[in-house]
């Protein structure tokens, strides 16, 4: 389990060290691939990415703005400019992974003045409209993974999970709606640890006051492994043109031909 399948083919060829595989290699899952393999069939959603997310919130926030103006109700300042669309997706992105249930966000009951709608109350309206759309269309955001799949196991657990160990590799934390899933896998009998049903790897960030993984988890007293690297620093005078020479520098790394000893290409080989 990866926090983004971009990572996929890097842990594949980590863990691969140079071999190949004899029969199938291990399974690498993404929070989307998580959720089509634990939910059941007839009723998975199918996800939508962050265009068709901002095309749908565009179209639930233009019919709101329009039931204030025939209910002549002052919308909030700033709503109506260009930019805040985007500024409501990257809101809504946050309420889903955390997982927040949209009563958290009702109207406290506090006038304002001039007839003017609370910007809580307008999100809270938005938030239920746009789970409202997903659900009924059998859509889901992919912000929303964590919770649905949490959502299909509560209660049952699927017969993948049987049998096999899940290793959670390159959290350096977790949302709200992803700590939820962990949890309610561990209600469903799912041990943690070494030599349990699931092991986590997670990075030290060597931040303090940072909550990681790590204290999410309360791995506190877990065993730390630490391994010494080799660092590198490659610059360029040419901003432009950096990417394409640290491109270059790595290509030539990896054919064993560029300018580094071979001593020091075993080191970055390791």
């Amino acid at each position: 389990m990866i926090p983004s399948m971009a990572n996929g083919e890097i842990l594949r060829d980590m863990l691969r060290d140079g071999c190949g595989w004899f029969g199938e290699g291990p399974e690498v899952w993404s929070w989307a691939e998580m959720y089509r393999r634990l939910a059941p069939k007839d009723a998975l959603r199918r996800g939508i990415d962050l265009p068709d997310s901002g095309l749908i919130l565009r179209y639930i926030l233009g019919g709101s703005l329009a039931d204030l103006d025939a209910r002549g109700i002052a919308a909030p300042p700033g709503v109506r400019r260009r930019g805040f669309p985007d500024v409501l997706a990257s809101a809504i992105r946050e309420l889903l992974l955390e997982d927040v249930e949209p009563d958290r966000l009702l109207y406290d009951g506090t006038p304002e003045s001039g007839g003017r709608i609370q910007p809580r109350e307008l999100l809270y309206g938005i938030y239920t409209d746009y789970l409202a759309y997903l659900e009924e269309n059998g859509l889901a955001d992919n912000s929303q993974m964590p919770a649905l799949t949490r959502e299909a196991v509560e209660g049952t657990r699927p017969d993948c999970l049987d049998g096999g160990v899940m290793y959670w590799v390159g959290f350096l934390s977790f949302t709200g709606a992803q700590m939820k899933l962990i949890k309610s896998m561990m209600e469903l009998g799912m041990r943690w640890g070494l030599d349990s049903d699931m092991e986590f790897f997670v990075p030290d960030p060597g931040l303090d006051g940072f909550r990681d993984a790590a204290k999410q988890l309360g791995l506190g007293a877990c065993n730390v492994w630490t391994k010494g690297g080799l660092v590198l620093q490659m610059l360029s005078a040419d901003t432009n043109g950096q990417y394409d020479g640290a491109a270059r520098e790595i290509f030539e790394l990896r054919s064993g031909a560029g300018r580094l000893n071979d001593v020091l290409w075993r080191e970055l080989s390791r």
